[in-house]
């Protein structure tokens, strides 16, 4: 716990890092691996009085640092904050030096409770993830929808427009003579009928594509229509 604590630490930016074991060869091992300073147990209280942050792991059936040896170690800092982070159960620091000026402690048991409040805090964003998660895949469906009918409408428009086009040419030829107001009234005319007889298929393709793929109406239209990919 204290080596993944420490890695993170690194990744944060921290890199004056000092290890201290009771054991001279697990702290020169773990030293190395971290690219930190290894330091004798007996170093201990010196190295609280100088320390910012103190991540303290041991097995210790007891507190290895109590309230009555913190005292002199409390006075070297002169108020100097210090940041306790003790990972181990039992505890390794005593309670009580969270009451001194300036040493903020944490436990296990504190991180607990972070980690709750975080958790519910997180819990209460669910419904507003949610929404965001359902409106998302409802445009990512009606996006796809419309990729997979779109080639099929321009066609039916197209076509549609071919034959208005071939039709139009031919009712003004044979009517001959026309101003040019009553070409364009007529114009108008076709294009209302093309519009209203395609409105009901397309609608129904489009309602259709809202629910899911629209693959069977879809194929229905093209041979109805006689359309082709």
């Amino acid at each position: 716990m204290g080596e993944e604590t420490v890695r993170y630490l690194i990744d944060e930016g921290v890199r004056k890092i000092t290890v201290v074991n009771r054991h001279w060869e697990r702290a020169q091992r773990l030293a190395a691996q971290i690219t930190a300073i290894a330091q004798p147990w007996d170093d201990l209280p010196r190295l609280l009085a100088e320390a910012d942050l103190v991540i303290s792991t041991t097995g210790a059936a007891e507190p290895i640092l109590t309230a009555e040896a913190f005292v002199p170690i409390h006075h070297a800092r002169h108020q100097r904050s210090l940041f306790m982070l003790d990972l181990a159960v039992p505890r390794d620091i005593d309670p009580a030096v969270g009451d001194f000026l300036g040493v903020y402690l944490y436990s296990i048991d504190d991180l607990k409770a972070a980690c709750d409040a975080n958790r519910r805090e997180r819990e209460k964003e669910w419904p507003k993830a949610e929404r965001i998660v359902d409106d998302e895949t409802a445009r990512f469906m009606a996006e796809l929808a419309h990729r997979a009918t779109g080639p099929t409408i321009q066609r039916l428009k197209a076509q549609a427009d071919e034959v208005k086009t071939d039709e139009l040419r031919r009712l003004l030829n044979k009517l001959g003579d026309l101003d040019e107001r009553s070409r364009c009234e007529i114009g108008r005319s076709f294009d209302r009928l093309v519009n209203k007889l395609l409105h009901p298929p397309l609608e129904s393709l489009r309602d259709e594509a809202e629910s899911g793929p629209p693959d069977g109406l879809l194929e229905a239209l093209k041979r109805l229509f006689q359309l082709r990919d």
